[in-house]
């Protein structure tokens, strides 16, 4: 366990772990598998040292921060590294439902994907407003343009724009070449008792799509009720995290770098935009 403050690490420790307050692996500590979660700029420089040495990466969001350490990610994985990114959304058992009610394997109407999403406010010096933290839009935006692009199988964007308001709510549009189209918000503006809120519509083939904190499922057809679902929002979690472990041990390959690239590059894109029109939080 490598943790930089030694504060976090606290007195729970047993003789079945080691601690370390070393950034990085030294050149005798073997590891066949690097589970990244800390400051979010880390995220990148972690794989990569993890890739060079022939580990496997587990990484939280957000994958890369930097376009460069973007660039230098894609190549150690052509070349055979295995890194697994934590977007949790994919594993939700909503996607089932989803990809079925919405008749996406079809291709016979384009999606729109329409998400409102309220996150709580942060303190003044939290790190998620670090200069390397970037904005909101990598910070947690990720997820929603992940969960988008994966449903489309990553096809090619056609057009992107953000608007940034002062208030640090950012509004985007992404239109992909298959004519699909993202719209999200996010903000912090208002109050919450429950913490993260989110408001989802997804639509196709004259069905929509409603997914209500990541934890309530309802597909409309006209004047038919499809189907009607809950969930726990945090099943994802442990879902993901098995996954994860199943091709880990199976010795199977990552994610690709056109997948990491697809997420990576729109979301940056979009946070140097919304970054350019003012200070966002």
């Amino acid at each position: 366990m490598h943790e930089l403050d030694p504060v976090q690490i606290g007195a729970r420790r047993t003789d079945r772990w080691s601690w370390d307050t070393s950034p990085l692996l030294a050149d005798d500590d073997p590891a066949d598998v690097l589970l990244i979660a800390g400051y979010h700029h880390t995220h990148a420089p972690l794989a990569h040292a993890a890739l060079r040495r022939g580990s496997a990466a587990v990484v939280e969001k957000p994958v890369v921060t930097t376009e460069e350490d973007l660039e230098e990610l894609a190549k150690l994985i052509d070349g055979g590294g295995r890194l697994f990114a934590c977007f949790q959304r994919r594993h939700s058992p909503i996607n089932a439902w989803l990809r079925a009610d919405l008749r996406l394997g079809e291709g016979r109407e384009p999606m729109v994907y329409s998400a409102v999403v309220y996150e709580e406010p942060l303190p003044a010096r939290h790190w998620y407003r670090w200069p390397a933290s970037r904005t909101r839009l990598v910070s947690n935006g990720c997820h929603w343009i992940d969960h988008f692009l994966w449903l489309n199988d990553f096809a090619a964007v056609r057009r992107a724009t953000v608007t940034s308001a002062r208030t640090g709510t950012f509004t985007v549009y992404v239109e992909l070449v298959n004519d699909a189209i993202l719209s999200l918000v996010l903000t912090s503006a208002g109050g919450s008792r429950y913490g993260l809120r989110e408001h989802t519509e997804l639509r196709a083939n004259g069905v929509t799509a409603t997914i209500v904190d990541g934890a309530r499922y309802t597909a409309e057809a006209g004047s038919r009720i499809l189907r009607r679902r809950r969930v726990n929002r945090l099943d994802s979690y442990p879902a993901m995290y098995r996954g994860i472990c199943e091709r880990l041990v199976a010795g199977a390959p990552g994610e690709n770098a056109r997948e990491i690239r697809a997420v990576a590059e729109l979301t940056l894109r979009l946070d140097a935009a919304a970054a350019r029109q003012g200070p966002g939080s």
